[in-house]
């Protein structure tokens, strides 16, 4: 299990003066810590973490949440980064994995809290009188009165319009804040300012070092090894596709075949798109331990409170990723304190996904047209916001609300005006057309936001989802493959391909990458997002705070995404605060 809270006190008092101990030990419990783990509170820092995530070095202290790829203890980690590093130089100079860091010097009266670049474990921030209230959990911040409940409005309308939250940082409560991957937060002198992360990746190869097939499998084997550390067995979370079929792969060959068990989940579905042959031939070619988690509807439906309390996001994903909590207590079950992902693969190699491929054909279109306003259609509606309000800030097309119906257009035109949503938007401007659309776009629909969802759901497990290909020294082959400075390399699966023949059999180096979204059929999809709306009733389809006037439009327009956001109002903001999951009959007590 892993957890992360604290406080610091701005003006530099002892915390325990505004933080007494009963609330200290309330927040513990949200967080799920209890009686377990460590805590450190001295002068104006107060931290709690896990068992061996906290440590202490004159009068610096060092806490992290979630994994760190080390071979040597968390603890002894951080002590040494303690007593050799600067607070400024976050999680660039500690180490791979997928961790938030919190970092304090009661002497030189500053404090730092890191996301490292994965975003795989977040950190959460909320300013209350004096004290920087900092937790791994939404629930803990919300145990401190002093903390609002208010919703966030313009968050509210984003989700509506995108499925999901557009700008970064966003938690759903408006006076909460999420890190963002890679970056810092400092406090100091009573004040609060964004610390930049190291995004070098991103940025185009030097001249002359070039990737290959070989240099990427060379790269997911070492990711794969800093995960494992000194385990001798893992387990694969394995769909039975060429990107978890590689990480399965490479952790066959560092430990041996009998040491690694694949783990498939497969829904009671006579629609579903079972995976579980394909990774069935796959384990027989690998030589592994193959076992399938099979799940039914009503079990699917009853996990649905629990995992949006785990998660506390409010997004399809929920829906499609409750599966995981059997497969990881299975996993558990079996002794396994951590499981191995194929996530982030696609990143690293620039796959197009149908996304980008209805990106990139629109930009070309565009470009070719020059300036002015063109003739754009009817985007898809998942991505629709998104790929208007680039188009808009390019001046391609006029009001990005005339492609909406009449009921909607006050609800677009509030969202795109909104302060964060612009910053957002005019951070892409020197971007070419392409990029700014992928990037707004995979905002929401990346699989980093995927990866978030699954590491949250295991983060209060005994079992850690993981993900090598999104290790840094992994994704740092990313600007290789977006970039394709000469096109002389075969870029994306067709590299996968190559980087893979000979390790892994030829139907799964041809097969088909099946999106998460058709994983489960539409018609459970469908029934599901009933069954919230049925179970909820009248208490579910309050309109949001500031949005009466269009949350009826959205309801008619998009009932699932009101469904899926009234289920997280319930669970995360309306219900009582718990330390144990709730079930469908426990959302009726409200907070």
């Amino acid at each position: 299990m892993t957890f992360l809270c604290g406080a610091w006190s701005m003006d530099g008092r002892p915390v325990e003066a505004s933080l007494p101990s009963a609330v200290r030990r309330r927040i513990r419990s949200l967080v799920g810590a209890g009686a377990r783990g460590e805590e450190l509170c001295r002068g104006p820092i107060w931290l709690a973490a896990a068992p061996g995530a906290l440590a202490s070095v004159g009068d610096g202290a060092a806490a992290l949440g979630g994994f760190l790829a080390a071979d040597r203890p968390a603890r002894e980690e951080l002590g040494r980064f303690l007593a050799g590093t600067r607070s400024s130089e976050g999680p660039a100079a500690l180490g791979e994995g997928h961790y938030s860091l919190v970092l304090a010097d009661a002497a030189e009266g500053r404090l730092s809290l890191w996301s490292d670049p994965s975003d795989g474990t977040p950190l959460y921030h909320c300013r209350v009188g004096e004290l920087l209230l900092f937790s791994s959990s939404l629930k803990a911040l919300l145990a401190h009165e002093g903390v609002s409940r208010a919703l966030d409005q313009e968050g509210a309308g984003e989700f509506l319009l995108c499925r999901d939250f557009l700008s970064a940082g966003r938690t759903g409560f408006r006076d909460i804040v999420r890190l963002r991957p890679g970056h810092g937060l400092a406090a100091a002198d009573g004040r609060v300012s964004a610390l930049a992360g190291s995004e070098d990746y991103f940025q185009p190869p030097e001249p002359g070092d070039r990737a290959t097939p070989e240099r990427f499998r060379r790269a997911v084997w070492d990711a794969a090894r800093l995960v494992l550390g000194r385990d001798r067995q893992a387990a694969v979370l394995l769909s039975g596709g060429l990107d978890s079929a590689t990480v399965a792969c490479a952790a066959a060959d560092i430990l041996g075949p009998s040491r690694v068990a694949a783990f498939t989940y497969e829904f009671d579905d006579p629609g579903h798109v079972s995976e579980a042959p394909a990774a069935a031939a796959l384990c027989r070619h690998l030589g592994i331990r193959h076992e399938v988690v099979r799940i039914g509807y009503e079990e699917t439906l009853a996990l649905l409170p629990e995992t949006v309390w785990r998660t506390e996001m409010p997004a399809s994903p929920n829906i499609h990723h409750c599966r995981l909590l059997p497969v990881l207590g299975r996993m558990r079950k079996e002794g396994f304190s951590k499981a191995l992902t194929g996530f982030g693969i696609i990143e690293v190699l620039g796959y197009l996904s149908h996304h980008d491929r209805y990106l990139k054909g629109l930009a070309a279109s565009l470009t070719r047209r020059g300036e002015g306003a063109a003739e754009v259609g009817t985007p898809p509606a998942e991505i629709r916001f998104q790929v208007l309000s680039v188009l808009q800030l390019n001046g391609l097309i006029g009001d990005a609300a005339d492609h909406y119906p009449q009921d909607l257009q006050a609800l677009v035109r509030r969202t795109q005006e909104q302060r964060r949503q612009r910053w957002e938007m005019e951070g892409l401007a020197d971007l070419p057309l392409f990029e700014q659309l992928r990037y707004a776009v995979h905002a929401t629909f990346g699989n980093a936001r995927l990866f978030q969802f699954k590491v949250k759901l295991s983060q209060e497990e005994s079992c850690l989802l993981t993900a090598p290909a999104m290790l840094p020294s992994c994704a740092a082959l990313f600007r290789h493959f977006s970039w394709r400075p000469d096109g002389s390399l075969p870029m994306g699966r067709a590299l996968h391909r190559e980087a893979m023949s000979g390790r892994l059999p030829q139907a799964v180096l041809e097969r088909p990458k099946i999106p998460f979204q058709t994983i489960m059929s539409k018609s459970w999809y469908d029934r599901i997002n009933e069954d919230i709306s049925a179970r909820l009733g009248a208490a579910g389809t309050a309109p949001a705070p500031g949005l009466a006037a269009e949350w009826g439009a959205a309801s008619r327009r998009f009932p699932h995404r009101v469904a899926q956001w009234s289920l997280w109002r319930r669970v995360c903001a309306d219900a009582a605060l718990r330390a144990a999951a709730p079930d469908w009959d426990g959302l009726g007590r409200s907070a």
